[in-house]
């Protein structure tokens, strides 16, 4: 039997694959010369193999979608919008402290508080949604 002289590829045998046909196709297994199917019972393994083909096939549809100059921008868009938001909250802060020292508005702001802490906590959670997506970044690229 003779290879192919520009790719390497031999003719293989049933069941067998590979340049040199020194690999069982899957759900066969090496048994001497041969490669016979698997068992009945491997079928439950092929179906996890299979349903593990198609998350990895949608991660790299993700990285993909990542990848395009569109979504990089909408991530500096992002970062740019939760600076805006940290100096809106801490002028906020800043006004609500000025307004209080003058006597504007009383100390008993437990609205105004609550509504603030949601807003920092709002904002801690884009933040570190941001900074994940920007650690995974460099590692998905």
């Amino acid at each position: 039997v003779q290879c192919d002289g520009l790719s390497g590829q031999c003719p293989c045998k049933e069941n067998f694959m590979g340049l040199r046909c020194d690999q069982c196709e899957e759900n066969k297994y090496r048994d001497g010369y041969e490669c016979p199917t698997c068992p009945a019972c491997y079928r439950e393994v092929q179906k996890r193999v299979n349903h593990y083909r198609w998350d990895l096939n949608t991660l790299q549809d993700a990285v993909s979608t990542l990848n395009s100059s569109q979504t990089l921008q909408s991530l500096k868009e992002d970062k740019q919008l939760t600076s805006e938001l940290d100096l809106l909250a801490r002028n906020l802060n800043n006004l609500k402290i000025d307004l209080e020292q003058k006597g504007l508005i009383s100390r008993n702001t437990s609205d105004y508080n609550q509504q603030d802490v949601e807003l920092r906590n709002s904002t801690t959670d884009l933040e570190n949604r941001y900074r994940k997506l920007e650690q995974k970044l460099p590692d998905l690229i």
